[in-house]
């Protein structure tokens, strides 16, 4: 296994469990639905698709997406967790954006 692959699972396990988390402490649905479902698909895209291009593009959209979300939970929240979340989605999201740059520069 590749390590955009294991790092996609561990990402994948560690929004679901901080879904679970935070629906368990603070009774929120739309949390849990989103974390779960996000995820969901990016643990069955990393062992369907493994190292192809689709899977990074996939890891890059929902990684935006969910550094957004929970940048703005932490604007609103100022909770510690809402701000570790969104750093790791971040770091995740550059880091897979420079593997796409990197495979697919002009030579």
């Amino acid at each position: 296994m590749k390590t955009t692959s294991l790092i996609s699972l561990i990402y994948g396990l560690v929004l679901i469990l901080s879904g679970f988390m935070e629906y368990s402490f603070q009774n929120r649905i739309l949390s849990l639905i989103i974390e779960v479902f996000g995820g969901i698909i990016i643990i069955l895209s990393s062992l369907y698709f493994g190292e192809k291009k689709i899977h990074k593009y996939i890891l890059i959209g929902l990684s935006l997406l969910l550094c957004a979300y929970y940048g703005y939970n932490f604007s609103k929240t100022l909770y510690f967790f809402q701000a570790l979340l969104t750093m790791v989605s971040f770091y995740i999201f550059v880091r897979e954006l420079v593997m796409i740059l990197r495979i697919t520069k002009p030579e």
